[in-house]
């Protein structure tokens, strides 16, 4: 079955290799990515604990691990993307990397909801540096004919990261709730305060490693043309149907995917009477296992499309996932089938979110100019989190609390209810994507032809 490209065919083009010095910075961002996602999916590791401890509501946790992380995550990328392209990307991750570390370990000071959500405010703030200056670092290291494998490879460090908050996280937590609690330089911690005491070894680490990166010589911009909102704003206005139909598209499976994380150790805790650090122990497997297997076949099947000329080929990808999710995620939710055949559906569901939301980042990368991909990476960035992180775990707490809450399975039905209507959103603006975002790409080629 052919693929129509909307415009003219391209010629194929000659993948050139990547240098091992090109392979390394894309290494290190990976894993200051899976860092920086370790520290942000750790909250929904002790969502348990937390309600039982704080005797929080479900909508006061979907607001801990939604907008209380994405509230300043939104604000400050704009601001971080315009700095990633005028100033030094590294030394911006750097001091980013060591303020959300500062503020993880300052959750385990703390006992009140209101404090974590303010020490939440500031992991936000702090890990709005990450993408902006990290996409832009990609695009200056790496052709445009490797994006989709290496975006794919860097943003699988969210899956990773993800996985290990479970995985780790849920032995971590089962091992303290054995020992009662940590006792640390004179002051005791319960389980989940010791949890994010924890979390703070790896960013140390991660903060070193980064050092080790050396930020690439820009090439001289003319005066008077240096990059700025406005003139991005203004190519953004000349190509406005592309960017928002493919936004839409990429921010609804964006929106799936952090759902999930926010929600999914706490549905089989509630569904199917799993313990909830054994609940966190085998979603992070599935996330390890096939997060990454999504991911690559997600890069490699743009790359291989875009080099047959498919310019649209992010957008076909983006749509493939969203269709295989809306039945996986009934099956894997609704609570009728077994407990291994809901995991089976989990894992598809899983699988479909990491081989499309990658895919999302790298179609704005291929509609945006080099000299404008920071900021652009930061607009992105801001309209996905305060939708996806911001709002999709706190609706999916409100429709488990008052929409669903007389049904056996309230917070399945919120998941399976916020999955369904993200994903029909999400194909209908792929589908009127496509032709659109290939004249714009087309377009682009020639220019810089």
């Amino acid at each position: 079955m052919s693929v129509s490209n909307g415009g003219s065919a391209a010629a194929p083009v000659k993948r050139l290799p990547l240098s091992k010095g090109v392979w390394y910075v894309v290494a290190v961002l990976t894993l200051v990515h899976i860092v920086a996602s370790l520290d942000r999916f750790l909250m929904g590791v002790v969502i348990v604990p937390l309600k039982v401890d704080l005797a929080l509501s479900d909508t006061q946790l979907g607001l801990l691990y939604g907008l209380g992380f994405a509230l300043l995550y939104c604000i400050a990328g704009l601001p971080a993307g315009r700095m990633a392209d005028s100033y030094n990307r590294r030394n911006i991750i750097l001091i980013g990397g060591v303020i959300w570390t500062c503020a993880t370990a300052a959750c385990a000071f703390t006992s009140t909801f209101s404090g974590l959500f303010g020490a939440r405010l500031l992991v936000g703030l702090s890990e709005a540096t990450l993408v902006p200056a990290a996409v832009s670092l990609l695009g200056a290291y790496v052709a445009r004919e490797w994006l989709g494998t290496t975006n794919a490879l860097f943003f699988m460090g969210v899956t990773i990261g993800k996985a290990l908050a479970f995985i780790g996280g849920g032995v971590a937590l089962a091992f303290l709730v054995a020992q009662g609690g940590m006792q640390l330089i004179g002051h005791h911690f319960a389980p989940w305060q010791g949890l994010f005491v924890l979390a703070t070894i790896p960013g140390i680490l991660a903060i070193v490693l980064m050092a080790t990166v050396k930020e690439p010589k820009r090439a001289v911009v003319k005066t008077g043309n240096e990059p700025s909102y406005k003139a991005l704003l203004s190519y953004i206005k000349d190509n406005a149907k592309a960017y928002t139909l493919f936004l839409i598209a990429a921010t609804s499976i964006n929106m799936i995917g952090h759902t999930l994380a926010a929600w999914v150790p706490s549905f089989y805790f509630r569904a199917y009477h799993m313990d909830i650090a054994h609940a966190a122990i085998v979603t992070g497997v599935v996330s390890v296992v096939l997060g990454p297997v999504g991911a690559i076949l997600g890069g490699y099947f743009t790359d291989k499309l875009g080099s047959k000329g498919v310019h649209e080929a992010p957008v076909i990808a983006v749509l493939f996932a969203l269709i295989v999710i809306i039945p996986s995620a009934w099956f894997a939710f609704s609570g009728v089938l077994p407990l291994i055949f809901s995991l089976v559906a989990y894992s598809l569901v899983h699988t479909m979110v990491l081989l499309g939301t990658p895919q999302g980042w790298v179609g704005v990368q291929m509609l945006t100019p080099l000299r404008y991909r920071g900021m652009m990476s930061a607009i992105f960035l801001a309209i996905t989190s305060l939708i996806s992180v911001g709002l999709g775990p706190l609706l999916i707490g409100l429709w488990s609390d008052y929409l669903f809450v007389d049904s056996n399975n309230p917070l399945g039905y919120a998941v399976i209810l916020t999955a369904f209507i993200c994903a029909c959103v999400g194909i209908v603006s792929g589908l009127a994507a496509r032709r659109v975002f290939s004249k714009v790409i087309a377009a682009q080629k020639a220019t810089e032809a």
